[in-house]
C-alpha cells in the first residue's frame, strides 16, 4: 500500500496498464465482472455482504476515528513486515492502541486483520519465501501473533516479486498460509496492484483480492482506470466476487507524481463540489467518483470496495466513506448498467 510519506514507483505496472488499455476498453461490457465461483482445496467461499475494506496504518492509529467504523465491514491494520528468517518485524507496533482498536472493532462488528508489507516495507518478502523453512517460520510467528491480538484474517501486500521464481515463491506462501490458517478461522487475502496478477490456481486459496486501483500516470485513479483493472483481474483469473476495488482517499499532483495531499486537507484548501476530481494540479476522486465506482462495483457483482486510507477521510458531510456507505444502501441494480 502506498504511505503518503514515500514515494511509490510502479513502472512496470504502468507499462503493463498502458499495453492492456486498447484492447480492454473494446471489451464488451457484459464481460466485465462476471461472478466467477471457484472452489479452494482449503476453503470455500460463501456468499457474503459487499464488503467495505479500509486500510489504517500504523503511524494513523492514535488519531484513529472510530466511529468511522459503522461505514466498515473490515479493517486492515497496516502493517507489519517479515524478515529475512522468519519473524515479525512489528516496529511500528503499538500493542496497547492495537488492542483498544480490537475491542472498538468487535463492538462494531468489523473483521480486523493485518496487513503484511506494503510499500517499502517488502524486503523481506523475497529472502524469507526463498527457503520452505523459513516460510513454516514465518507463518508459525504470524499465527502467534493473529492469536495474541485476536485477529480475524491476514492480508499479504508484496510489491513486488521482482521475477519469476520470486512470484512462484510467493505463490508457495499464500497457499501454505491459507491451509494453515483457514482451519483455525483466520482469512487471507491479498492485496494487487494493477499489472499484479495471482496464477488462477491461487485465487483459488485467498478469501478477498484488495486492488490497488491507483497511481495510475497523470490522473491517477480515474473511473476508466478502474474498470481496466478490475477487467485485467478477471482476464487473469480472479473470480469477481473476490475482488474488492481500491478507491483512494488523496490526491496526486498530475504533473509532480510524488505529490500526495490527504482527501481531508483537499476539502479543507479548496472547499471542491462533490463533482469535482480536481483542484489545481491535484487529482483526486470526489463524492460523485467515489459514488460512482461503488455503484458499478456492485453491478457488476464485484466482492466490495476497498479504500486507502480510513485517516485520509473528513468526518462530516464531505465524508468518502459516508459516500460509499450511502451508495450501497440506496443501490438499485438499473442503475449500474
Amino acid at each position: 500500500m502506498v504511505e503518503m510519506r514515500e514515494f511509490p514507483m510502479r513502472a512496470i505496472r504502468s507499462v503493463i496498464h498502458l499495453m492492456c488499455a486498447f484492447a480492454i476498453l473494446s471489451t464488451s461490457r457484459a464481460t466485465v465482472g462476471q461472478p466467477a465461483h471457484v472452489k479452494s482445496p482449503s476453503h470455500t467461499h460463501p456468499a457474503r455482504p459487499f464488503q467495505v475494506v479500509g486500510y489504517l496504518p500504523d503511524y494513523r492509529l492514535a488519531t484513529f476515528n472510530s466511529k468511522q467504523l459503522r461505514y466498515l465491514t473490515d479493517l486492515n491494520y497496516f502493517s507489519v513486515a517479515p524478515t529475512a528468517t522468519g519473524s515479525l518485524d512489528t516496529s511500528g507496533l503499538q500493542p496497547q492502541l492495537l488492542l483498544q482498536l480490537r475491542s472498538e472493532t468487535k463492538s462494531a462488528n468489523v473483521r480486523l486483520c493485518v496487513t503484511v508489507g506494503g510499500w517499502n516495507r517488502s524486503a523481506g518478502f523475497a529472502p524469507m519465501t526463498s527457503h520452505a523453512k523459513s516460510r513454516t517460520a514465518f507463518i508459525i510467528n504470524l499465527l502467534k501473533f493473529c492469536r495474541q491480538y485476536d485477529l480475524d484474517g491476514v492480508d499479504y501486500d508484496w510489491e513486488g516479486p521482482a521475477d519469476q521464481d520470486q512470484q512462484r515463491n510467493y505463490t508457495a506462501l499464500i497457499k501454505e498460509t491459507a491451509i494453515k490458517l483457514s482451519s483455525r478461522g483466520i482469512t487471507t487475502t491479498v492485496a494487487l496492484g494493477s499489472g499484479q496478477y495471482l496464477d488462477a490456481s491461487t485465487y483459488r486459496y485467498v478469501a478477498g483480492v484488495n486492488l490497488m486501483s491507483y497511481d495510475h500516470p497523470g490522473e491517477h485513479s480515474t473511473f476508466t482506470d478502474a474498470k481496466i483493472d478490475v477487467q485485467n483481474q478477471l482476464a487473469h483469473g480472479a473470480p469477481a466476487a473476490l475482488i474488492n476495488l481500491g478507491i483512494p482517499f488523496y490526491a496526486r499532483d498530475v504533473t509532480h507524481f510524488d505529490t500526495t495531499v490527504t482527501y481531508s486537507d483537499i476539502v479543507a484548501r479548496y472547499h471542491p463540489t462533490n463533482a469535482a476530481n480536481r483542484a489545481g494540479p491535484l487529482y483526486f476522486n470526489g463524492p460523485d467518483t467515489v459514488k460512482r465506482k461503488t455503484i458499478w462495483a456492485q453491478g457488476r457483482h464485484l466482492g466490495g470496495v476497498m479504500v486507502w486510507e480510513v485517516g485520509q477521510d473528513t468526518v462530516d458531510t464531505s465524508s468518502l466513506l459516508a459516500t460509499v456507505h450511502t451508495a450501497i444502501s440506496h443501490y438499485a441494480p438499473a442503475k449500474s448498467r
